[in-house]
């Protein structure tokens, strides 16, 4: 081998190791974002019983979308 080879030999390596580096990081990212797209938000019907001054109403709930930050939808009957 020459002194160039030798020279090259361990660029080479080097971007080779990082090259399938970059690989797994996105085969990660990719396996990541399918399971989340996969994840079902629960479904609840929640009744309620006559309202007084300290609650506040069902209904504002599905309209506000609160309750979809925690990855559930609830249907007020």
């Amino acid at each position: 081998m020459s002194d160039n080879d030798e020279k090259i030999l361990p660029v080479l390596r080097l971007l080779l190791i990082a090259f399938f580096g970059l690989l797994l990081v996105l085969a990660l990212q990719l396996f990541l974002l399918v399971t989340r797209a996969d994840a079902a938000t629960t479904n609840i019907r929640v009744g309620s019983p006559q309202l007084n001054g300290g609650q506040v109403p069902l209904g504002n709930i599905p309209e506000n979308k609160i309750d979809r930050q925690y990855g559930i939808e609830i249907y007020p009957v």
